[in-house]
């Protein structure tokens, strides 16, 4: 999870703004703010697969909505607490 997110100590901090931020340097206005969108949904779509594999407990049982619901609560709650984690 580290390594795919960039997060520290896999974001080469030697060379931080050369490797990784270089061909950011070329985009600017809405082309540069989808390239950031699009690096945080693969941040949120790792830790997504990371605690759907690796933490699948609290997982709706049944197909009621209300099993549902408290499935999604537990899976955002899971997602944000391994995000967090991961990024800090």
């Amino acid at each position: 999870v580290f390594i795919e997110m960039g997060k520290i100590p896999f974001d080469l901090a030697e060379a931080e703004q050369e490797l990784q931020e270089g061909p950011l340097t070329e985009y600017s206005g809405p082309s540069l703010a989808l390239i950031k969108i699009g690096l945080s949904l693969k941040s949120i779509a790792v830790a997504s697969i990371f605690v759907s594999v690796l933490l699948p407990f609290g997982a709706a049982q049944e197909l009621t909505l209300s099993a549902v619901i408290l499935g999604a609560v537990f899976f955002f709650i899971k997602l944000l607490l391994a995000y967090v984690l991961a990024c800090v």
